[in-house]
């Protein structure tokens, strides 16, 4: 079945060479800088400099038991412990290891019977192995797992849309780990207590919808329980943050009420498959590697704390980049400089050798394009006129919350006006 939502932008992806990239592992850093704020709250450094570490061996002991712990990527020495700049949170503590080549790896702890697993086991183990969120910088994924379960979602969808240029790694995952991803997904509906599930993906993925469907195929014959299907979304922007609306279900007892769909992602079920089958954490990330500033667009599986200077060249970046950005053109963010490391909830890493300039200034001419591509319905023109006012009250009742800062105004705006900048600015001054 084709699934679609109002507004949104359609972005030309038949060229996306990351979508048909084979995942290539990339371990060639001799240095790992691991951050010890990798989303889920920050960490403290749980080694010493100058301690051997295993693969696998937990690094960064979370502050609060909500956080997500810090696990090494590699087996090698502690150089250093210090201060640095973090590429979202301003500054934190980096574990440094010299990588010995050597792989050797902390004994892991699967799970003995999988079958007698209920669903809060599932989701511990998805808080100890430190599964991330689908977006970046997204709520750990056994808090969202919580939250589905609290909510009594029907539907479970593993969104694998690629609606944004450039990216590829979710449909990777799934055309190479499908059994993985199968079987991920089927633990994720125990933890969160749903009967039905969905893989949504988008045009352009005709591989990993075959690799998928010959699994599920494969489980029906052997009389498998799950019932999870495969439908298409429309392969346009923001359809990946727009899922839980377009699989929500009719709640039968409260009439024309709706449940939002629970959603995770196909590296979440892939990580949740290797901590319950084989008893690891997350220790890499599978990132898309392109950009008009790159020859050679990939996905790769990487350590995290991976230089990004290591990975773009290793992608042969051109010498006329201008801009590097972490995440997708959309909703990624652009950095000051290539000094920085991998993180567990990085998706993708563009190189672009052009870069957009927006005005601030008043320039709107009424032509409402910002008001068709809203995924919210919104106009947006309209609400940025009441703050450049400073009328915040005015901008609230034409649904300033309702924004959810997708950037779609933005990059169609004919005035290049910084609308999502302003929106974003407005949404601060509510919330003081």
């Amino acid at each position: 079945m084709f699934r679609s939502f109002r507004g949104g932008i359609r972005f030309d992806t038949t060229n996306n060479e990351a979508k048909k990239a084979v995942i290539r592992r990339f371990s060639e850093s001799e240095k790992l800088r691991i951050s010890m704020d990798q989303g889920g709250g920050v960490c403290i450094p749980a080694v010493r400099e100058g301690e051997y570490v295993l693969r696998g061996q937990c690094v960064g002991i979370p502050k609060t038991e909500e956080g997500l712990a810090v696990y090494s990527p590699v087996s090698g020495t502690v150089e250093k412990i210090e201060d640095g700049v973090h590429p979202l949170r301003g500054k934190c503590r980096y574990v440094v290891i010299r990588d010995d080549k050597q792989n050797a790896e902390y004994p892991p702890e699967p799970a003995e019977d999988v079958s007698a697993l209920d669903g809060r086991q599932i989701m511990e183990i998805a808080h100890r192995a430190s599964i991330p969120g689908p977006t970046q910088y997204s709520e750990p994924e056994y808090v969202r797992i919580l939250k589905m379960v609290r909510n009594g979602v029907k539907t479970l969808v593993c969104g694998a849309v690629e609606c944004e240029p450039y990216i590829g790694h979710s449909t990777r995952i799934c055309a190479e780990y499908a059994e993985q991803v199968v079987q991920g997904l089927e633990l994720m509906m125990r933890a969160t207590y749903t009967k039905n599930a969905v893989i949504a993906l988008s045009s352009g993925s005709e591989e990993a919808e075959r690799a998928l469907r010959g699994v599920l195929n494969a489980r029906k014959r052997r009389d498998n329980p799950a019932k999870i299907c495969i439908s298409q979304v429309a392969a346009k922007y923001p359809a990946a943050t727009r899922l839980k609306k377009i699989f929500a279900t009719r709640d039968m007892r409260f009439g024309e009420k709706t449940i939002p769909a629970g959603v995770t992602s196909p590296f979440a079920c892939l990580s949740l498959y290797r901590a319950v089958y084989e008893g690891k954490p997350v220790t890499e990330a599978i990132i898309t590697v392109s950009g008009s500033g790159i020859s050679r667009p990939n996905v790769f599986e990487v350590p995290i704390g991976t230089p990004l200077e290591d990975l773009l060249r290793r992608a042969i970046v051109s010498e006329n980049t201008k801009s590097i950005i972490m995440g997708g053109i959309m909703s990624g963010v652009a950095l000051d400089s290539w000094d920085y490391s991998v993180l567990r909830s990085n998706t993708a890493v563009l190189a672009m050798t052009e870069v957009a300039e927006y005005s601030r200034s008043n320039e709107c001419i009424h032509c409402n394009q910002c008001g068709k591509v809203c995924p919210e319905g919104l106009s947006p023109s309209q609400i940025c006129e009441y703050l450049m006012q400073n009328d915040i009250a005015e901008a609230e009742k034409l649904g300033l919350a309702d924004c959810r800062l997708c950037g779609c105004c933005t990059y169609i705006c004919p005035g290049r006006m910084e609308l999502t900048e302003m929106l974003k600015e407005g949404k601060k001054a509510v919330c003081k």
